[in-house]
């Protein structure tokens, strides 16, 4: 009775956390004389949490402009001298003096086609000289089309469809001379040249294909050149081969150099690489958290100059890369991630005197909290991000040179070798070292607003400081004080309420009500388009609480994610990352051999706060007739995976479960029932756990990754119970799902979905 109280509480605790991002809402609005309103939109951002955005709307035309800019990403473009920002409401750039943002002419936003991103933003790359972006838009849900534009003309250029969508990572990379750019697409990487397509004589993309792998095969230098790892050979291809390859791509002339050959063999799934300068270096990044340095010889058979002692960095496995910068002088920092309790927790290491037979060891620094690093043009200084400050480093004895009081900032970047531009939660500021001076450049987040008393300008009251802006040219400006004006909600021709909404983007709405004669009507002042929402069905399919495969398809659009944890941890930390930043708490099953041959893991997910059932005492094939899977047989299981995990976690599991494979017969739901569980089915099979040696069970059985998202994204509904695979099969599968999970919960979100865990899905059942 006591486990029972305890479940209903964390139902309740799942419920209120499960709805709490799912909606947008309108916080606050002001009406002028002159038919505009101001108003606030507070939204969620996966990694970021909750901020507003302040706009001003045309009462008249519906017409909006964006006033504020929150930096969910940021890029300075030196060529162009432009700053872009990129948020849930489009992609913004800045003129040649860093201010007056707005969304590039022919790109999505919602100031002009009433789009809103509730996951994540999809990268968005820019090439160097800030002339192209290469913009990215999904084609279906595990799939996306790249499109190039052009930022002097607004023209838009297709440049390759359905490749496999990510969001953790650039789809695309552009050479430093902004000439090229790579992307990956179905097990191979392709280049693009901007001079073929500007000369409109772009070979057929057959043609264009330089290598076998994916995006993270591949990275540019500085000169120019493409570093590609295939298995353990690292290879340098200059552009200028990039035809030759894709026009004999099947033949013995491929080109490339041969720079070293590694001890190891690259996986694109899990690793990274980082090359030196002098390309005598590499580091190679197993499944982010363990850390080697090779030296790059192209023949290892008979040297003897690069026998010694390597540096390494093991880190737990609950580790994850943040970012790594590699100076010209061999000094190395690295800013990694760990998940700890659901939250992440920062670490900083450096690794320096790499020259000659010195070789130095990676060491953790003594500065925490550290959230970005970011390293200056000339290398000589690099810039911290901590909590409340942003501290700027001698590069080389790691000496403190400066520290500039920021309230929350996120991220830095190097306009110059003087000039910082630092994003914070409420500002967007470039900051000149030699005199210690902000210049504003952009609000992330409005404070209280209103219109002036003679209503030519907005106010605002941020953090105690007082803002104007003026409705001529939309400069803001400090000014000493104001007195906030009685709210005004009408004009002479409009009444503005606020309202409940219907939408799931929205959980209310600003309507608008004309009130001239012969113009009489109530309409909101924008519209979210829904279409792709999945309905609720009219007439409710049978549900059984006690062999539970789905819920309720009548009463939410809702969906549990449930992780079975098998026996390896392949990708549960990239699992976890992605569930803190989008706030969600899921249902996980493990089984007994996990839990012995994990234990830290398993308490992690414990810790995590998310909902654990059982998955039996051991993982195997229950269908197998040398087993006799009699009641007795599956309470003793049963409780002792209990035992397995109390042992662990010191807590208790949920009384969900299901078997291995997710067999079930009438015994398993008998036995379920004395022992006062509920069995756990499914009414979505994603085959992640085929592998390639399968494929010949069946045609079409194995899947990849983006193909399986499409599977899913195709057959759930609402109420379904959707499993994903954590760990790496024995055999060999070229992606594995759960390093997309990012794309298959950003893709229920945009279809309109909340994700909960089972035991919410279940109460909501009843």
């Amino acid at each position: 009775m006591a486990k029972q109280r305890i479940i209903v509480i964390t139902v309740i605790l799942f419920s209120l956390f499960a709805s709490l991002y799912s909606q947008s809402t309108i916080t606050d609005f002001d009406v002028s004389d002159a038919d505009q309103v101001v108003f606030k939109i507070k939204s969620f951002q996966p990694g970021f949490g909750e901020y507003e955005t302040l706009f001003l709307a045309n009462l008249q035309d519906g017409s909006l402009r964006q006033l504020t800019f929150f930096p969910q990403s940021m890029a300075f473009l030196p060529d162009s001298s432009q700053l872009q920002i990129q948020n849930s409401y489009g992609i913004f750039q800045s003129d040649s003096n860093l201010t007056s943002f707005s969304p590039p002419v022919t790109l999505p936003s919602f100031i002009r086609d009433s789009l809103l991103l509730k996951g994540k933003s999809q990268p968005v790359v820019s090439s160097p000289d800030g002339h192209f972006m290469a913009y990215i838009r999904s084609s279906e849900p595990g799939f996306a089309d790249i499109s190039l534009f052009n930022t002097s003309d607004g023209a838009v250029t297709l440049i390759a469809s359905m490749v496999d969508r990510v969001l953790s990572s650039p789809m695309v990379s552009f050479s430093p001379d902004s000439k090229f750019l790579v992307y990956g697409k179905a097990n191979a990487i392709y280049y693009y040249s901007i001079a073929q397509m500007q000369d409109d004589r772009v070979p057929t993309e057959n043609l264009r294909k330089i290598a076998t792998g994916s995006i993270r095969n591949v990275a540019w230098n500085a000169r120019n050149e493409l570093y590609y790892l295939s298995n353990n050979i690292v290879y340098k291809i200059s552009s200028r081969e990039f035809f030759t390859r894709g026009l004999y791509k099947d033949s013995i002339i491929m080109g490339g150099t041969v720079l070293g050959r590694l001890p190891l063999k690259y996986n694109a799934n899990s690793d990274s690489f980082w090359v030196s300068n002098d390309e005598k270096k590499i580091i190679i990044c197993r499944n982010g958290s363990n850390y080697f340095l090779f030296y790059l010889s192209p023949d290892d058979y008979l040297s003897f100059s690069y026998i010694r002692s390597l540096p390494a960095l093991y880190l737990p496995k609950n580790s994850l890369t943040s970012r790594l910068t590699w100076s010209k002088k061999n000094y190395i920092t690295l800013l990694s991630k760990s998940i700890n309790k659901g939250e992440r927790l920062p670490l900083l290491f450096r690794l320096s005197a790499l020259e000659g037979t010195s070789i130095g060891n990676f060491r953790m620094m003594d500065d925490p909290d550290v959230t970005d690093i970011s390293l200056s043009p000339n290398e000589d200084l690099i810039a911290l991000v901590k909590k409340d400050v942003v501290e700027v480093r001698n590069n080389i004895d790691w000496a403190k040179k400066h520290s500039i009081q920021v309230e929350r900032p996120m991220s830095v970047l190097w306009k110059s070798d003087n000039e910082l531009i630092i994003s914070g939660a409420y500002f967007v500021n470039l900051y000149r070292i030699d005199k210690k001076e902000f210049s504003l450049l952009a609000f992330s987040q409005p404070g209280d607003i209103c219109f002036s008393e003679d209503e030519k300008s907005i106010l605002m009251d941020l953090n105690g400081t007082r803002y104007s802006c003026s409705l001529d040219d939309f400069k803001w400006k400090k000014i000493n004080s104001f007195k906030k004006r009685t709210q005004k909600t009408k004009t002479n021709a409009y009444r503005v309420y606020l309202d409940d909404s219907e939408s799931f983007d929205f959980n209310n709405m600003l309507m608008v009500r004309k009130t001239e004669e012969d113009a009489y009507g109530t309409t909101p002042l924008f519209k979210i388009s829904e279409a792709g929402y999945d309905s609720l069905s009219v007439k409710e399919d049978k549900i059984d609480l006690l062999y539970f495969n789905h819920g309720s398809r009548s009463r939410r659009r809702e969906v549990a994610l449930v992780f079975d944890v098998v026996n390896s941890i392949e990708g549960l930390t990239f699992v976890f990352d992605v569930l803190a930043e989008y706030k969600l708490k899921c249902t996980f099953f493990v089984n007994g051999e996990a839990i012995k041959q994990n234990p830290l893991a398993v308490r992690e997910i414990a810790n995590s706060g998310h909902e654990v059932g059982s998955m039996f005492s051991s993982y195997f094939d229950m269908t197998d007739s040398r087993y006799l899977i009699d009641e007795d047989f599956i309470k003793n299981g049963l409780a002792n995976s209990e035992d397995e995990y109390f042992a662990v976690t010191n807590k208790e599991l949920s009384l969900f479960w299901h078997a291995p494979f997710y067999f079930v017969n009438s015994q398993i739901i008998n036995a379920s029932k004395e022992m006062g569980y509920v069995y756990v089915g499914k009414d979505v099979n994603t085959l992640d756990w085929v592998t390639e040696s399968q494929q010949s069970l069946a045609s079409g059985l194995y899947l990849s990754a983006s193909e399986i998202i499409n599977k899913i994204i195709r057959e759930k509904k609402p109420g379904s119970i959707i499993p994903v695979m954590v760990g790496a099969p024995d055999k060999y599968r070229m992606d594995y799902l759960y390093n997309k999970i990012d794309v298959l919960i950003d893709e229920l979100y945009n279809k309109g979905y909340d994700i909960v865990p089972v035991s919410v899905l279940y109460e909501h059942a009843k």
